[in-house]
């Protein structure tokens, strides 16, 4: 099977397509870890789509979704550098090993680049047992840097 994935901004548009669906994997993947509200995540969501220092990416193969990707750029108290960090990396299941995460990654890889950002750091949320999203950051050329994952641009 062929897939032509085609990995962009999300829009509000979709946040009123897709949000339900992202939500329910949200909360079927963040188990007891997070107190997740959703009207929270959707106001957030909602100012994130239209903030330059956001990247919010979906990768979609025809209309349906295939997977999604946030990050925010800041400037740590630490340094005067800016530096962009994952929020949301996520391939749905019937997706994962075809690209998707890659896909998304090489994205946010360009928009930072175009950006100027030099850095970017990931796999907060990276669970042991999600080799698919391991493999996708080492292809994305990430390097590890303790338990997470790094890149320098």
């Amino acid at each position: 099977m062929s897939y032509d994935l085609v990995v962009r901004n999300i829009t509000y548009t979709d946040i009123q397509l897709y949000y339900d669906g992202m939500v329910e994997l949200l909360l079927s993947n963040l188990e007891d870890w997070h107190d997740f509200d959703t009207d929270k995540f959707k106001k957030w969501l909602w100012r994130a789509v239209s903030d330059p220092e956001t990247d919010t990416l979906l990768c979609t193969h025809g209309y349906l979704p295939a997977g999604y990707f946030i990050a925010r750029t800041i400037t740590p108290v630490w340094s005067r550098e800016r530096i962009s960090s994952d929020v949301v990396l996520y391939a749905l299941p019937s997706y994962r090993g075809k690209g998707v995460a890659v896909a998304l990654l090489q994205q946010w890889a360009y928009n930072l680049q175009e950006r100027g950002v030099k850095k970017a750091l990931a796999g907060y949320s990276l669970r042991a047992s999600h080799s698919h999203a391991r493999d996708a950051y080492k292809r994305a050329k990430f390097f590890t840097l303790g338990e997470i994952y790094a890149r320098k641009f």
